[in-house]
């Protein structure tokens, strides 16, 4: 077995990193799904507390969220950064309890997308979520 010198060194670096990028928190795209006629197959995205998912929000896509445990409720806030009258938009939070699916849609772009994207965060659970736009015609 090959030994190197600086493996005591190297393994902190790497923790250091993981513990940074924790810190600084963690942004995912979400894969959208678009609808069609003949159908759309859909695959589910985990998603958990300590990570941001985003994903490009034209005001024409469903979120797809299940909550699969069986005793913690989920909660999912969706972040707004928009403002009327000066005054900020409070991000929307969104309750999903054990063993339920949820379908939430209809998110105007000039309220939920802050940086284009629009964002979410979970807390408590992992749920999975799907994207789906809906095709226009």
């Amino acid at each position: 077995m090959k030994r190197f010198r600086n493996t005591p060194i190297l393994c902190a670096v790497i923790i250091l990193a993981g513990l940074a990028a924790v810190a600084l928190g963690v942004t995912t795209t979400v894969a959208i799904y678009t609808s069609a006629l003949t159908g759309t197959t859909l695959t589910r995205t985990n998603i958990g507390p300590g990570t941001t998912y985003d994903f490009l929000n034209t005001g024409r896509e469903m979120l797809i969220v299940e909550n699969e445990s069986d005793t913690t409720t989920a909660t999912l806030t969706i972040v707004t950064g928009a403002t009327m009258s000066d005054l900020a938009v409070a991000d929307q939070a969104v309750t999903v309890v054990p063993n339920a699916i949820l379908a939430i849609g209809g998110l105007p772009p000039s309220t939920f997308n802050p940086t284009g994207n629009l964002q979410l965060t979970v807390a408590t659970t992992t749920c999975t979520l799907m994207v789906v736009k809906f095709k226009s015609n």
